[in-house]
C-alpha cells in the first residue's frame, strides 16, 4: 500500500464507498475542487500492486490550516496559550473503504495525517492538530489517539 496526494486523473473516486454517505459524497464531488482551490490537501491510500488506469482508493484523509479559539479548548489544553486564536492543522476528513475496514488502515492513516501535520508545522507554525469528528463513533476513534473533546463543540 502507498499514500499519495490525490489526483482526479490518477485515482478513482466514483468507486469509493466507506459506508458513510456524507464522507463518500464529499470525496466523489468535492475532493477535486477542494484541493484545486487550496482549501484542503487530500491524501489517498492505494494498493501499490494495482495496475488499473484509475487506481481504486482504499482510504483517504484531508488536511487544511485552521485557527482555534482558545476558549474552545479544555482547561488543561489552554495552559500557556495566548488569548487570541491559535494556529492549527485541521484534519477535515478520514475514511476507509468498506471493503478495507477492520484491517488497521484507519489507524495507519491517522498516523500518516499526524506526521503530515508535524511536517506542515515545521514550515508554517501550527500549535494544534485538530479533528472534526462526524459522529460519536468517530469521536471515540480519535479519543483512542489522545484527542480530547472541545467543551464548546464536543
Amino acid at each position: 500500500m502507498r499514500l499519495e496526494q490525490f489526483s482526479h486523473l490518477r485515482h478513482a473516486t466514483s468507486t469509493f464507498s466507506s459506508g458513510n454517505e456524507e464522507m463518500d459524497r464529499w470525496f466523489w464531488r468535492f475532493a477535486k475542487r477542494s484541493q484545486r482551490d487550496s482549501l484542503t490537501r487530500v491524501f489517498v491510500l492505494i494498493d501499490a500492486e494495482e495496475t488499473k488506469t484509475k487506481l481504486p482508493v482504499l482510504g483517504y484523509f484531508a488536511l487544511s490550516m485552521a485557527s482555534v479559539e482558545v476558549a474552545g479548548l479544555n482547561e488543561a489544553d489552554r495552559q500557556g496559550l495566548p488569548r487570541y486564536p491559535v494556529p492549527a492543522v485541521l484534519m477535515t476528513r478520514l475514511a476507509i473503504s468498506a471493503s478495507s475496514q477492520g484491517r488497521g488502515l484507519g489507524r495507519a492513516l491517522m498516523v500518516k495525517a499526524a506526521h503530515k501535520a508535524v511536517l506542515a508545522s515545521e514550515a508554517v507554525a501550527a500549535r494544534l492538530f485538530v479533528v472534526d469528528a462526524l459522529n460519536e463513533h468517530a469521536a471515540r476513534f480519535y479519543e483512542r489517539f489522545g484527542f480530547s473533546r472541545s467543551p464548546q463543540n464536543p
